[in-house]
């Protein structure tokens, strides 16, 4: 419980074999991935909405924002609580979303990523 909630990161499960905050976390940036490709090869434009759980929706919204696993369970300002919700802006091309707010529970202002970035302590990007 200790190293969960210090670096989740080095968690390690099942004898020393299983890492599951890394694989939640590869899992996430797989999604997006998968998202924008379906999205990028129909051409659809506009809103994609992703149901899922907090740590799923928590790797997939540190990574969208371009930020490190060392984020993972680090700011409440990115936890993704049951029945949140999120609202992301790409530009076309980019690698990471422009700008994001929370909009459920209580709808917040946009941010951009690059003062998400900032905010962390650099500007690294988790991909």
């Amino acid at each position: 419980w200790n190293v969960f909630k210090s670096n989740p990161q080095d968690l390690l499960l099942s004898n020393g074999s299983f890492a599951p905050v890394l694989d939640l976390w590869q899992r996430g940036i797989n999604n997006w991935n998968a998202i924008r490709s379906d999205a990028a090869s129909t051409d659809q434009k506009g809103a994609v909405f992703v149901m899922c759980h907090g740590g799923i929706g928590q790797s997939m919204l540190l990574s969208a924002l371009g930020l490190t696993i060392d984020m993972y369970g680090k700011s409440r300002r990115y936890a993704f609580d049951n029945c949140d919700c999120f609202e992301l802006e790409w530009a076309e091309g980019e690698d990471t979303a422009s700008r994001w707010r929370r909009v459920h529970p209580v709808k917040g202002e946009w941010m951009s990523s690059s003062s998400a970035r900032f905010a962390a302590g650099g500007l690294s990007c988790g991909r």
